[in-house]
């Protein structure tokens, strides 16, 4: 991953939860004339697995309150 591509994720990181939401829409609509084509298993395993153990962290979080 390039320097260029660290900073970006850093900042995208340091963002509010609706900040984040509102670039991923900007990326996502942006990126259909440059997509590179379907994800590799690897990556959409890993994605998954991310969101899904953001997903219970929230649905834990909500259960303690």
């Amino acid at each position: 991953m390039s320097t260029a591509v660290q900073k970006l994720i850093h900042s995208f990181e340091s963002l509010a939860e609706e900040d984040q939401r509102q670039a991923v829409d900007e990326l996502l609509r942006r990126s259909p004339e440059t997509w590179p084509g379907p994800l590799a298993e690897e990556t959409l395993i890993a994605l998954s697995d991310e969101l899904f153990a953001g997903m219970d962290e929230e649905e834990a979080s909500h259960a303690d309150a």
